[in-house]
This record gives structure tokens, sequence and C-alpha cells, in this order.
């Protein structure tokens, strides 16, 4: 009995230690796992010369490498909230076209130039704002056409049109068309309605209050003056309540006075 009880104890202890060997190896074997991740060959992109590759950098994270100023930041970020709602703005004197038509020649309009300058989106829905005496000339020819009535059809006389134009490519932006909606001469302001479809939604600037304005007070003006895409200038409040006579000849009150370089019509 104990020679067979000694057989069974070693029997045992062999099968202990060839299972203390097994969970050992696996042991070594998950660790060793774990220590070496599994390694995927990934085939190298093949990019032609017609793909665009992007990098996409926080606006934040990109100012605080620059090591910008506080006050150039908020100039920065006017010019980041504001620049997408500005246009080109431009009336020509040409025959009316159909909207096909109209369409088919978006990208450059043609007809004999009657003024320009900068607009800016105050609706989503297309409507625009830009000085009267940017679409004056176009504004009295439409007026004076819907005067003559039957007879400017039967002439086939030309008319003011007006386009607008978001970005500063000559060659690729598109030109859209637009209604005068109204005029306030008195104020030297006029409200278009874009007519065709923009090809990208169309971002409104909020109106602010001048009423709280200090003399000394950054002021930040941008536009899109000649077609020249997202200009920026920068001054201070020199002076409020100035009268100045405005291109109706009556006399524009209650003025905001600035050094900020700002030609008539380009902002």
């Amino acid at each position: 009995m104990l020679s067979v009880f000694i057989l069974s104890a070693i029997g045992l202890a062999v099968l202990l230690l060839l299972l203390s060997s097994e969970l050992s190896a696996a042991f070594h074997n998950n660790a060793h796992a774990r220590r070496r991740p599994t390694l995927i060959r990934a085939e190298p992109a093949q990019l032609t010369a017609s793909d665009e590759v992007s990098l996409t950098v926080r606006a934040a994270e990109l100012d605080k490498s620059l090591g910008l100023t506080a006050h150039e930041r908020d100039v920065v970020n006017v010019h980041r909230l504001c620049s997408p709602s500005e246009a080109y703005v431009t009336s020509i004197a040409g025959a009316s076209e159909s909207s096909d038509e109209r369409r088919r020649n978006s990208r450059f309009p043609r007809g004999r130039s009657l003024g320009s300058g900068s607009g800016f989106i105050v609706d989503s829905s297309g409507y625009l704002v830009t000085n009267y005496h940017v679409v004056q000339r176009a504004y009295e020819m439409n007026d004076i056409r819907e005067r003559l009535g039957v007879f400017a059809a039967l002439s086939g006389s030309i008319s003011g049109q007006v386009f607008v134009r978001f970005g500063s490519d000559e060659a690729s932006a598109r030109y859209l068309s637009c209604d005068i909606v109204g005029v306030a001469k008195e104020l030297d302001i006029a409200v278009l309605k874009i007519k065709d479809t923009p090809e990208s939604p169309l971002k409104a600037l909020s109106f602010g209050s001048s009423s709280a304005l200090l003399v000394g007070q950054t002021t930040v003006a941008c536009g899109n003056p000649f077609g020249l895409d997202k200009t920026l200038t920068s001054g201070i409040v020199s002076a409020l309540g100035r009268s100045v006579t405005g291109v109706a000849g009556n006399t524009l009150k209650n003025c905001v006075q600035t050094d900020a370089a700002i030609n008539p019509g380009n902002r």
C-alpha cells in the first residue's frame, strides 16, 4: 500500500509540474503578446496630381502658436467672423437676359460698368446691404425703363443689372444676379436680394448699436473693394455725432468718424 501511495504522490507531483509549466508558458505568451502589439502593414496612399490634401488646425491653437497679442486676436477674429458675409457688388448696363442665359453667363457679366463696391449679407435668405451710390446709376436706369413701360420693351433698351460675387478668384468665382429691393438715398443705403441660387449657404451679419460708442475705441473696417476679397483696415473712433454731405446732397447726421481707411462704397 505504501508503494502505491508513493507512486500516486509522484504521479500527482508530475501532473502539477506539467500544469505549472503550461500555465507559466501561457502567462509568458500573453505577457509577451501585450508587450508586442500586432503590427499591420498598410499600403502607402497613392496620391495623384488632382488630389487635394488639407490639414485642419483650430484657430485658437494657431493664434497661440503665433504669439498674437490680445488686441491682434480680437482683430483677427473679427475678420474670421465677417469675411464670409462680405460680397463684391457691381452694376452694369446691359441687355436683359433670361434666367438660362444668366446662368450661362454668370461667370463674367457683360456690359458697361456703372459702379462697384462692397456689400454684406444681412439675411441668410439672400438680402444684402450696400451703398446707394454703388447701384445708383443702375437704379435710375431701371426707374426710367419702368416709366417708359411698353416703349422700353419695344425698343429693346438696355437695363441696369446688379451682381454680387463672393470670393476673389476672378476666373472661378460666380456672379449672382440681384434685384434692387429698395433704396434710402438720404442715408446712402440700398438693399439687394440675390435671385440666383448661391453655391454655399449664406451667413448673415447681425447689427450692432452705435449709441454706446466712446471716442478712442477700436474700429475695424472690412469689405471687398474693387473685387479685392477680404480687405481689412483698423483704427479708432475719432469722433461721434459728425455731419457729412451724402451723395444725394443731403446732410447725414450722427455719423461716426474713424481713422480706419475707408474708401466710399468699399466698406
